[in-house]
């Protein structure tokens, strides 16, 4: 996924079918560190990660040799929301309907 510094809609939908999904994604940036978040499509408020850079759906990397796995809803349409500031490398490793 590229840094947009903004939520945006992706539709794993191929991938997931066009349903609520239950995402596990494996997230890598690919140059420098940088943070990504992920949201249910539609959700209005922003995900957050602790003190320590870690949360379920939101996390911050120091470099591309980092790698976290994060989970998020997708919604009936099998659409989540991402926001990161670098560009990350995004692998859905499982998913539950």
């Amino acid at each position: 996924v590229f840094g947009t510094g903004a939520f945006t809609d992706w539709n794993i939908s191929a991938t997931v079918g066009t349903n609520t999904a239950l995402i596990l994604f494996r997230c890598r940036p690919n140059s420098t560190g940088g943070s990504i978040k992920f949201r249910q499509n539609g959700e209005s408020y922003e995900t957050t990660y602790n003190d320590a850079g870690v949360s379920q759906s939101a996390t911050a990397l120091a470099d591309s040799n980092t790698i976290v796995y994060l989970i998020c809803l997708t919604d009936s349409s099998g659409i989540v929301e991402y926001m990161c500031d670098v560009d990350f490398r995004v692998t859905i490793m499982a998913y539950i309907k």
